[in-house]
């Protein structure tokens, strides 16, 4: 049952943080505000695991800005690189088996 609310969850986020705030844009929720959405919605939110592509991803202007949000609410953000579709299965289960996240989220 546990399980399965982590993945209705991490669906959600995944979902509406693509859809509704994609990439703190000009105009969009900022990593802070992304960060905090996901702890209203899991009050006990501990570990985040983040999904993203480093081929797509400008990792050096984004990680910064996600460690300061993540250190600034006490959430541990668990960084899984994806070169390809194939790969987010076994990143999924790392994140969920050695690293216990909470919420999935994808960049």
């Amino acid at each position: 049952m546990k399980r399965t609310g982590m993945f209705l969850t991490a669906f959600v986020m995944v979902f509406f943080l693509s859809y509704q705030l994609p990439r703190a844009d000009v105009g969009k929720a900022s990593f802070m505000q992304q960060l905090y959405m996901m702890k209203e919605l899991v009050p006990n939110l501990t570990t985040v695991g983040l999904i993203w592509n480093e081929g797509v991803i400008d990792k050096a202007a984004l990680l910064p800005k996600i460690e300061r949000a993540s250190a600034s609410l006490g959430v541990k953000v668990v960084i899984a690189n994806v070169n390809s579709l194939k790969d987010i299965s076994p990143e999924f289960k790392n994140l969920t088996a050695n690293h216990h996240i909470q919420i999935l989220w994808a960049l």
